[in-house]
C-alpha cells in the first residue's frame, strides 16, 4: 500500500471566475500539477450574505428655483 492517502479534505474560498485554490500542502502531498484533471467533492460550509445595494440617482438633484 502507498502511503499517500486517498483523500485530504480543505476548505477553500471561491474566488473570482469560480475558481479554487488547492493548498500547497495538498498538492505536493498528491503531486498536482498545473494541467492535472482532478475529482472535487463539494460541500457549501458558509455563505456570505450580500450587501445591501446602494440605489442609483439618476436625476440631478432639482433646484428651489423649478
Amino acid at each position: 500500500m502507498s502511503d499517500i492517502p486517498e483523500e485530504i479534505p480543505f476548505i477553500a474560498e471561491v474566488i473570482q471566475g469560480g475558481r479554487i485554490t488547492i493548498p500547497d500542502e495538498v498538492r505536493e502531498i498528491f503531486d498536482i500539477k498545473e494541467g492535472y484533471f482532478v475529482l472535487c467533492r463539494l460541500r457549501v460550509i458558509s455563505r456570505r450574505q450580500k450587501k445591501p445595494r446602494m440605489r442609483k440617482q439618476n436625476k440631478a438633484p432639482r433646484s428651489h428655483n423649478e
